[in-house]
C-alpha cells in the first residue's frame, strides 16, 4: 500500500510534473518535479507510513503476544484512534514530506541528469548506463534526505513528544553537537 502511494506516485508522477513545469532539461526542473511529486505521495500515505514506523519501533513486542497481527489489523484498533484521534494519523506529516520531498529531488534529478550528463560524453543507452545512474542517485538521496528522515522517524515513533518539526529537529541538532 506505501509503495504504491507513496513510492508509485512520486516515480509515476516526475516526467509529467516535470513536462507541467516546461522541461527544458534543467537540473532545476528536476530537482523541483521531484520535490512535488514526493512530497504528495509522503503526503498521502503518511499515516502509512506511521503505523510502519510504530510497528518496527516496537521490535516485535506487541506481534509476539498476537495483539496485532498486521498493520491493517493496528489501523482498526490501536493508540492513534483511541488516543490521538484521526489527526494522530498525520502525525509527523511536514517531516514525512520533507523528507519524501528531498529523497525524490535527490533520487529523481540526480539519476535523470547523470544519464543526459553519460550520453552527451558518448555512453550508450544501457544497462550499465541505467546502473551507473542508478547507484549515483541512491548515494545523492540518501545524503539528502538523511536528516529530515531522522526528525521524521523520531516524531513518528510516538517516544518523547516534541511540539513540532522545529522543536525535534532543534533536539537532534542539540544532542549532535
Amino acid at each position: 500500500m506505501r509503495a504504491f502511494t507513496q513510492t508509485g506516485l512520486r516515480v509515476g508522477l516526475y516526467p509529467r510534473v516535470k513536462a507541467f513545469y516546461g522541461d527544458t532539461g534543467g537540473l532545476a526542473t528536476k530537482l523541483a518535479s521531484g520535490a512535488s511529486t514526493g512530497a504528495l505521495g509522503a503526503g498521502l500515505a503518511n499515516p502509512i507510513d506511521l503505523v510502519r514506523v510504530r510497528f518496527q519501533g516496537e521490535s516485535g513486542a506487541l506481534t509476539q503476544c498476537g495483539t496485532y497481527a498486521s498493520g491493517l489489523r493496528r489501523f482498526g484498533r490501536n493508540e492513534l484512534r483511541r488516543g490521538e484521534g484521526l489527526a494522530g494519523l498525520w502525525r509527523g506529516a511536514p517531516a514525512n514530506v520533507a523528507r519524501a520531498g528531498l529523497l525524490s529531488a535527490g533520487q529523481l534529478a540526480s539519476y535523470d541528469q547523470t544519464k543526459q550528463v553519460a550520453l552527451k560524453a558518448g555512453w550508450t543507452d544501457g544497462p550499465r548506463l541505467h546502473l551507473c545512474s542508478s547507484c549515483f542517485s541512491g548515494l545523492v538521496a540518501q545524503v539528502a534526505c538523511m536528516p529530515a528522515d531522522v526528525v521524521k522517524t523520531r516524531l513518528q515513533s510516538g517516544g518523547r513528544h516534541y511540539r513540532g518539526v522545529l522543536h525535534c529537529a532543534w533536539d537532534v541538532i542539540r544532542i549532535t553537537e
